[in-house]
């Protein structure tokens, strides 16, 4: 036992050797579709003819019972190509907020957090937010894995950022978006270019 822990305290103050990091719980889902994964075609084939481009945002997006609406936007260049892959999807209410046991509680996250959710519901499937702020009136909860740009050895990862909005005085989800990018670690570690 004696000799674990002794290895164990070794590894974690040897100069120039790798401590792991805790890196938090990213979400990367909202209704069945993945960012970095999931295409033009597969949103598609999910969500059919209420698929469409909504002019004012020139975004896809499909339309819930004027309660919620989801966004998809995909690589940069033709967002009409089959295989244009999802960069960003967010799920926003309208209104008062979605109702439990509307049309919008079908769609959540990967783990099940849903606009009708409490606040409570976020911190038991996610933990801690990275950072909370202000965002034109509304309290935001950000989760991202820079983390893993910590690692010496990681010159560049997949950026995973989820966004959580809240009504600060109701405790209503307004928005849940989450995105994925290329980030530079060098560049990042440097501090030019802010957070992954």
């Amino acid at each position: 036992m004696m000799i674990r822990l002794t290895v164990a305290l070794a590894l974690l103050i040897s100069p120039g050797m790798p401590v792991a990091q805790k890196v938090p719980a990213v979400e990367d889902t909202i209704a069945g579709i993945t960012v970095g994964k999931s295409t033009l075609m597969d949103v598609q084939r999910r969500f059919g003819g209420r698929l469409t481009v909504d002019q004012s945002e020139g975004r896809h997006a499909v339309k819930l019972d004027g309660q919620c609406e989801l966004f998809f936007d995909f690589e940069p260049g033709d967002s009409n190509q089959p295989n244009s892959l999802v960069m960003n999807i967010q799920l926003s209410n309208l209104g008062s907020g979605a109702q439990r046991g509307s049309p919008c509680d079908r769609f959540g996250t990967g783990r099940g957090l849903k606009l009708s959710d409490s606040p409570d519901m976020v911190q038991r499937l996610y933990g801690s937010p990275n950072s909370k702020f202000m965002r034109k009136q509304l309290s935001v909860d950000r989760f991202e894995n820079s983390a893993l740009c910590a690692d010496p050895s990681k010159h560049m990862i997949n950026s995973r950022n989820m966004f959580i909005e809240w009504l600060p005085n109701s405790n209503v989800i307004q928005n849940i978006s989450v995105s994925i990018e290329h980030s530079d670690c060098d560049e990042w570690r440097k501090g030019d270019a802010g957070t992954p």
